[in-house]
């Protein structure tokens, strides 16, 4: 993965709202009335891309995890934003 990090970037993030519990999360988007189910990594994840839109996958995963993210955290970050993207609640950053 030599490429450079892609940043998150949430141009709708007004339109979401998210409920986070110990089992799992939900994100109601009010544009078009969609629901989707995330499990608690992904709830968590998508609320701290709302709070702070911008954040690479690195520092993404500063957050989820409070230390250093490995290699593997950082795989399973940009997993997780892949996700986001195809769920139509992430787009990449324009280069």
């Amino acid at each position: 993965m030599g490429a450079a990090p892609v940043l998150a970037h949430l141009d709708r993030s007004a339109d979401f709202v998210v409920k986070v519990w110990a089992d799992g999360a939900v994100v109601y988007d009010e544009a078009d009335g969609s629901l989707q189910a995330l499990n608690p990594v992904a709830g968590e994840a998508f609320q701290r891309l709302l709070e702070q839109p911008g954040l690479s996958p690195t520092a993404l995963g500063r957050l989820l995890l409070q230390e250093e993210p490995d290699a593997e955290d950082l795989r399973l970050v940009a997993d997780l934003l892949r996700e986001f993207e195809s769920l139509g609640l992430w787009e990449r950053a324009p280069a």
